[in-house]
């Protein structure tokens, strides 16, 4: 894949590097998430709204080591790898590793299908804050990029509803719903790695008018108004709109020509406001 990026030059890398369905990089303080996170009893097959599974066991995982050979050979291409550790929501591979984790604390075992999932990383528990930042602390000694995809997408909000440690969590910060919640979890994790020097960037599901801290905003899918909003208010955003960047895709989706058709400055955008737009 570096090889193609670069044969295109292209100079940057976005490693999305944990969801539900496994944890693919060793984290030295947390073992679990390798040792249980990486591995999986079957995979879904026949589009994600199948109820097909292979049977077939799947595991693997990126050492540090790798992780460091990998980083020098992109640099050697003058490509800069940014990674991505998706939290609150598509967690489910940190949560069978580390249930304490969740709201529920109940085992759990790495998701083998895609979509939306209930469990997500508990916002009223100081230690998943605790946990975060350890393993923040060391994606940030291995990527020199100095920018940390956060993720920040599709999180329901059932646990949080039912949760006694979120909604104490809610009524000490004074805040609404559990909308807010997530806005709080974005603000603390973005103004963590802030303070340490490094970028962030989250999907523009997070986006919310108390967002106080500074990030990059990443938009996929809906909520163009708030992008718009965003982007005025001196915000940068990577625009990669679903339907027209997404390499996994199909040809039936995605053909080349509706990729080339693709422009990734919102029509509504004033021209002085062009500079925010990344793609």
């Amino acid at each position: 894949m570096l090889d193609l990026i670069s044969s295109l030059k292209l100079n940057t890398f976005h490693w999305h590097l944990t969801d539900d369905q496994g944890w693919r990089i060793e984290i030295k303080k947390f073992p679990k998430l390798t040792e249980v996170g990486s591995k999986r009893d079957e995979t879904q097959v026949g589009g994600r709204l199948s109820k097909k599974r292979d049977g077939v066991p799947h595991s693997g995982y990126y050492s540090q080591d790798d992780i460091k050979e990998i980083i020098e050979y992109a640099n050697n291409r003058f490509i800069k790898i940014i990674p991505e550790i998706d939290m609150p929501g598509h967690s489910r591979a940190a949560l069978a590793s580390y249930p304490n984790l969740s709201c529920k604390g109940y085992p759990f075992r790495v998701s083998t299908h895609w979509g939306f999932h209930k469990d997500v990383m508990c916002v009223g528990k100081e230690e998943v804050f605790e946990f975060i930042q350890n393993v923040l602390y060391e994606i940030m000694n291995l990527f020199p990029s100095n920018i940390i995809h956060v993720g920040g997408d599709e999180v329901l909000k059932e646990r949080w509803k039912e949760c006694p440690d979120c909604q104490k969590k809610l009524e000490i910060e004074g805040l609404e719903n559990e909308n807010h919640l997530l806005t709080y979890f974005t603000n603390r994790i973005s103004k963590f790695l802030n303070s340490i020097g490094q970028k962030v960037i989250c999907w523009n599901d997070t986006l919310d008018e108390k967002l106080e801290e500074k990030i990059i905003c990443q938009y996929w899918l809906r909520g163009k108004k708030k992008v718009l909003e965003h982007i005025r208010k001196g915000g940068d955003v990577i625009m990669s709109n679903f339907k027209y960047t997404y390499l996994d895709h199909s040809y039936s989706f995605t053909p080349l020509k509706l990729a080339y058709k693709f422009d990734p400055i919102p029509g509504k955008l004033e021209k002085k406001y062009h500079k925010h737009t990344k793609y």
